[in-house]
């Protein structure tokens, strides 16, 4: 497998990220799913993603499909999430990876398992802090263009962490 430019340069440790749909869709939607490969060494999904992600023309062939080896716990199945977040956290958990979603529920549901979540927002930063992107203000803005909601505080906050100015006004948001 090759392996990403990013995420554990000289560390010794593989950064291993597992995504659920939402990030993948919204990534591609904007034309930066690239990034993943760039900033992590390996990005996984579970089948229920791999279905999920099928509105995207083709999959990278960077992106692996990981079976989970073990039955989903009764503690994340109660949680009644999708079938996508709830393979997302346990694959995660198995793998001891970050988990990738913008989902509300997911991102509570892998706060109480204890598992390190970055979203779509995080993974533009993180493209930003790496000098994989010249402005993230204009990917922020893409972002927001297909429908996603962002908090006005979250967008300047955002924006103001990497040294940009935000302007857009606030009912695009």
């Amino acid at each position: 497998m090759a392996e990403g430019n990013g995420g554990s340069a000289g560390t010794g440790r593989k950064t291993l990220i597992v995504a659920d749909a939402s990030t993948l869709i919204a990534l591609h939607k904007i034309g930066l799913i690239y990034l993943l490969d760039l900033l992590y060494d390996e990005v996984l999904i579970p089948p229920a993603v791999f279905v999920e992600a099928r509105s995207l023309s083709t999959l990278p062939s960077w992106l692996h499909v990981k079976p989970l080896e073990e039955d989903i716990p009764e503690r994340i199945k109660r949680r009644r999430m999708g079938s996508g977040e709830t393979e997302a956290i346990c694959l995660a958990l198995e793998c001891d990876a970050i988990l990738v979603t913008d989902d509300l529920k997911a991102r509570r549901a892998a706060e109480v398992e204890g598992l390190p979540i970055i979203g779509t927002v995080g993974i533009l930063t993180a493209a930003k802090s790496a000098r994989l992107s010249e402005t993230l203000k204009t990917h922020l803005n893409s972002y927001l263009r297909t429908g996603s909601r962002l908090s006005q505080q979250l967008y300047e906050e955002t924006l103001l962490a990497v040294g940009e100015q935000p302007d857009l006004p606030s009912e695009s948001r």
